[in-house]
């Protein structure tokens, strides 16, 4: 499961993918765990996460649809390739 345990907006309108170059570019930071957490991860916890690839920081502008959000986050987690994102 993929959690977003911040955001933040950014003014700049730079690409992040070919052919993405309009609306405002936001950077989410998605978190990967087994089981939903009620808090944001800290300490050892934060740092293991973070030492096994399982904390990523991505790039979405307002021009990319759900599709496109959901393809970005498979490519950033290649665990959550066959990942069900219908609910």
């Amino acid at each position: 499961m993929a959690t977003i345990v911040s955001d933040s907006s950014s003014d700049e309108n730079e690409p992040v993918s070919p052919g993405k170059t309009s609306g405002r570019q936001r950077k989410l930071e998605f978190v990967w765990t087994a089981t939903r957490l009620e808090h944001t991860p800290r300490g050892k916890f934060w740092v293991d996460l973070n030492r096994d690839g399982r904390v990523k920081e991505i790039s979405f502008t307002d021009s990319h649809n759900s599709q496109q959000m959901k393809e970005l986050i498979r490519e950033n987690f290649p665990q959550l390739e066959q990942a069900d994102f219908s609910r």
